[in-house]
């Protein structure tokens, strides 16, 4: 745990290689051992198309069970931190911070030569509550440019991509005319926050592509239509004011059972990239909660929901990157208490709780094999 000052921050930007990162995988020089099967691994399906795949991890899913880790190096290409960088895990208290678990994931990712992306700098969720009153208190813009500094610094050339800012967009409609939700955040400075955390992320990590990241874009509701049309419009913004943000990140939380219209999606993506944005898909996992009980037929109509949604998305030059929200089925927030189903563990993922292939991941692959070819995301 280390005490932060202002000036501590700034210095580092100097980045992550004086760090002397260890762990996760690598104690006692020791790493884990990649299982090599006949078929190649989902990365080596997307990366001849220019498409990068990855999976969200936290630090204990890698240094504490070695088949989650050698299924990790043997389906991805891409770390992405799950929930190691967010606020109530690295901000114990004001001007403290606690890099403990965060560097665990950077050192896997170093001893294996992955790219590793982060997720998230700022969020309305999983903040320590001394932020709030902080914030009330109007030390906002100070805390954000400390935050930032001392976060995208720290791993100043480690990473791909952030996602900078999360789910600035509301759901429904509450009232503020660009759609924005109420969020500490935004009673604290305004709409600018979202643009000035974009500033601060490009000064400390210029050579990482950032990122603004959202859920809901998916499906054909009213809902969808009047959150991409919010989301459109800050990016928008944010580009005209020459904001340095390099792609939009849609998030890919399917519910399989829901309508599901291609051409309408193709038409946003479309949208997306004539603002000169990479798009990637940084979440993706299926919401099985609604399918049959059986375990064959609901991961039938998994694999076929991430096949339909896979060949959409895919088939737009746009589209760079796709991240599972997990690999395993061992390791998914949907089985945690408050979104488990009440009779059975769900399936989400495309591996099963013993690091095996399910119709999932064969969906995955055929996705990326159909794929056509792009010019390769920046690693």
């Amino acid at each position: 745990m280390t005490k932060i000052t202002r000036r501590d921050a700034l210095a580092l930007g100097l980045g992550a290689g004086a760090l002397g990162l260890t762990g996760c995988g690598v104690a006692d020089g020791k790493a884990p051992e990649a299982v090599l099967p006949g078929v190649p691994g989902l990365a080596d399906r997307a990366k001849p198309k220019g498409l990068l795949f990855g999976a969200a991890c936290e630090a204990h899913h890698l240094d504490q069970d070695p088949a989650q880790a050698a299924a990790f190096l043997r389906e991805c290409g891409l770390l992405v931190s799950q929930n190691e960088l967010k606020w109530a895990v690295i901000r114990p208290a004001p001007g403290l911070f606690n890099f403990q678990r965060p560097d665990r994931l950077a050192a896997f990712a170093r001893a294996h030569h992955i790219p590793f992306r982060g997720h998230t700098l700022v969020w309305h969720v999983s903040n320590p509550g001394w932020l709030a009153p902080e914030l009330a208190g109007g030390k906002g813009e100070k805390l954000l440019e400390e935050h930032i500094w001392s976060v995208a610094g720290r791993y100043r050339g480690m990473m791909q991509s952030w996602d900078v800012v999360n789910e600035a967009i509301e759901d429904f409609d509450n009232g503020h005319p660009d759609g924005l939700r109420k969020t500490e955040w935004l009673d604290a400075l305004g709409p600018s926050y979202i643009e000035t955390a974009f500033h601060i992320a490009h000064a400390a990590d210029p050579k990482a592509l950032l990122v603004y990241n959202d859920y809901g874009l998916d499906y054909a509701n009213e809902t969808t239509y009047r959150k991409r049309e919010h989301v459109l419009h800050l990016l928008d913004r944010l580009v005209a004011r020459k904001t340095p943000i390099h792609a939009l990140g849609i998030q890919g939380h399917l519910r399989a059972g829901r309508p599901f219209e291609p051409q309408l999606m193709t038409r946003f993506l479309d949208d997306a990239a004539s603002l000169g944005l990479d798009i990637y898909i940084t979440e993706l996992d299926v919401n099985d909660i609604d399918l049959p009980r059986r375990v064959s037929r609901r991961d039938a109509r998994v694999a076929a929901a991430t096949e339909q949604y896979l060949e959409t998305v895919l088939a737009h030059p746009a589209v760079k990157l796709v991240v599972t929200w997990g690999l395993s089925d061992k390791y998914t927030f949907r089985n945690e208490r408050g979104f488990k189903h009440w009779f059975w563990t769900s399936r989400p993922l495309p591996l099963d709780t013993k690091m095996e292939r399910k119709p999932m991941w064969h969906a995955m692959a055929r996705a990326f094999d159909d794929a056509p070819m792009r010019p390769m995301a920046g690693v």
